[in-house]
């Protein structure tokens, strides 16, 4: 069976297709530039997973959320691309091909999970991958619907629910306007090494629980 792998420095991290039709895991890090654990997390599994399309079914994708703050270092350059995905924000991006760094970041972020959807040959789950500023911050967070909540309680980390109603303009929120199961995963403190390690670990579980491997 044939199978496809695509990588890049851009936003795309890795792209590998299985051999056989199935679900579609999209993993985002740094949505936040100076949330690098995400990130990490991901070029780790990526570096598992290649050579094991023929495995497969479906297929796994990774992207890097706000690259510009990334190389930066910082938690966004213009505004925070995390609470920026409100109606008349999504329609300013349209009105207007100009704008901050984030609106481009934004604008391209769109197109690029509009791409996966597309190609996708079944269900698309999607796991967005932060860290926190303070300690003791492991947890998942998702819109209360019963396949997000299935799809989270595969993580071994308490589910903290209700805070898409609380935070406006979040991604997470936006993902589930469009159909999408979705999950936020906080993996620990920015700069703590156990935060890479969980990472690392839920991206295996999503891999799993959404189908693409077996356990």
């Amino acid at each position: 069976m044939s199978y496809e792998e695509e990588s890049s420095g851009d936003r795309i991290l890795g792209r590998i297709r299985g051999g056989r039709p199935g679900p579609t895991l999209l993993c985002i890090g740094a949505l936040h530039g100076n949330e690098t654990a995400g990130v990490r997390g991901i070029e780790a599994v990526l570096e598992r997973l290649r050579g094991r399309g023929a495995e497969m079914s479906g297929e796994f994708v990774a992207v890097v959320g706000n690259r510009q703050a990334l190389a930066r270092g910082r938690r966004y350059v213009d505004r925070d691309l995390n609470r920026a995905w409100t109606t008349d924000r999504l329609g300013a991006l349209v009105r207007s091909r100009e704008g901050s760094a984030e609106d481009r970041e934004q604008r391209e972020l769109i197109a690029t999970i509009d791409g996966v959807v597309r190609s996708a040959r079944g269900p698309v789950y999607v796991l967005d991958l932060h860290t926190t500023s303070g300690s003791g911050g492991t947890f998942s967070t998702f819109g209360d619907t019963l396949p997000n909540r299935d799809f989270a309680a595969h993580i071994p980390a308490p589910m903290i629910l209700g805070l898409e109603e609380l935070v406006d303009g979040t991604l997470l929120a936006f993902l589930g306007q469009r159909g999408l199961v979705a999950v936020v995963f906080e993996s620990g403190q920015h700069e703590e090494p156990a935060a890479v390690d969980r990472a690392e670990a839920a991206i295996w579980i999503a891999v799993s629980a959404a189908g693409l491997l077996p356990q």
